[in-house]
């Protein structure tokens, strides 16, 4: 079962149901992207539990079974979803995601992804939302946290 995460989740296409094609197209995999929400827990939050740790290393596994699953969907059909992904964390003994830092790092990581692949895509509707929605969850850490989000995310 093990070997299923360590290897598959470096399989796993992240954006692959995005409109845009060079979100669709960015070779962005679960894997490294797990790896950078760690990063950021790390540096936004360096006394973070080790559940916590555990949490962000893992948040998108069940994906290794489902696929990345838009944001959309996930809301779209959410008791279904929320059923797969139970299932999955069950079978491979990975926590249930609960944290708000590692929300909030895993926000900040796809807002990097974009202003790096699609800068552009900054200024449209949806992602000022998204980061607003981002700043919002950063200020409840006090403003150590929100300034340091402000400055990676704006």
């Amino acid at each position: 079962m093990l070997d299923t995460i360590l290897w598959k989740s470096g399989d796993v296409n992240r954006w692959h149901a995005n409109a845009d094609y060079r979100l669709r197209n960015s070779c962005d995999t679960n894997a490294a992207h797990s790896f950078r929400v760690m990063m950021l827990m790390d540096r936004l939050f360096p006394d973070a539990s080790k559940d916590e740790l555990r949490q962000a290393m893992y948040h998108d596994t069940p994906e290794v079974v489902t696929g990345d699953t838009p944001h959309t969907t996930k809301a779209e059909y959410g008791d279904p979803m929320k059923q797969i992904e139970s299932a999955v964390r069950t079978r491979f003994d990975i926590p249930e995601p609960g944290s708000k830092k590692v929300k909030l790092c895993d926000s900040i990581d796809a807002i990097m992804w974009m202003k790096n692949v699609a800068p552009d895509l900054r200024d449209r509707n949806d992602w000022i939302a998204h980061r607003n929605k981002t700043f919002a969850i950063a200020r409840e850490f006090g403003s150590e946290v929100s300034a340091k989000v402000e400055r990676l995310i704006s």
